[in-house]
């Protein structure tokens, strides 16, 4: 979770920046980042909220944005189902981008559940710890926060890193291309639905081409 750990930190620098600049109560927005543990529905909704957006847009963004969490979830059940109930109940809250990266090449590779359990948790809280505290820092700082530093590059370049580890074969390569094709001209979409529609481009250009691999 090392790597993981370094590339989340601009990003929840910036979501802590961005709280201390909006209009939101520090505290409220800061809460967001262990309620939600989700770094682009968090950093959407303190935008919205900052900006007036009504309760209603920013849940209905916050769902379009997460709604790339049921295909983890289904991606890890089958893997996960033989798990104890208690694990069962407390492994979704983990799962996100980076959680799905780091787990998602071992659910097939024969370890014990209880090896994949303890190394999803500790995983999990790594990250966690880094994540919490990160953005607080943001919070704190942001005022003195020199410009120059670009942090808007983070989320990005930080989607790059993740991306570019699981490029290994043609179907991966289709389905990043496709994907990336569609959010860019789709991108003046409303409530991020361009990042909706370009995921389920890119998964379906890449199941399709899986199929006529076979």
């Amino acid at each position: 979770a090392l790597p993981v750990q370094a590339g989340i930190l601009p990003f929840a620098l910036v979501i802590g920046v961005a709280i201390g600049e909006s209009t939101v109560n520090n505290t409220a927005g800061w809460a967001g980042s262990f309620l939600m543990f989700g770094g682009s529905a968090h950093l959407a909704a303190v935008s919205l909220l900052g900006s007036g957006a009504g309760m209603l847009t920013v849940l209905v963004t916050v769902i379009v944005i997460n709604a790339r969490l049921l295909v983890y979830s289904a991606s890890s059940g089958p893997r996960f189902r033989y798990q104890p109930r208690w694990f069962r109940w407390t492994a979704p809250y983990f799962l996100v981008d980076q959680m799905f990266a780091l787990t998602w090449k071992r659910l097939d590779t024969g370890v014990s559940a209880g090896w994949l359990r303890w190394y999803y948790l500790t995983a999990g809280l790594a990250i966690t710890a880094v994540w919490l505290p990160t953005i607080a820092i943001g919070v704190v700082a942001g005022p003195v926060i020199p410009q120059s530093w670009e942090l808007a590059y983070a989320t990005p370049l930080m989607l790059i890193g993740l991306l570019a580890p699981s490029l290994v074969d043609r179907p991966t390569w289709i389905a990043a291309a496709v994907g990336a094709s569609v959010a860019v001209l789709l991108i003046g979409m409303p409530n991020g639905l361009h990042l909706l529609i370009a995921t389920a481009a890119g998964a379906s250009a890449g199941i399709a081409a899986e199929r006529i691999a076979k």
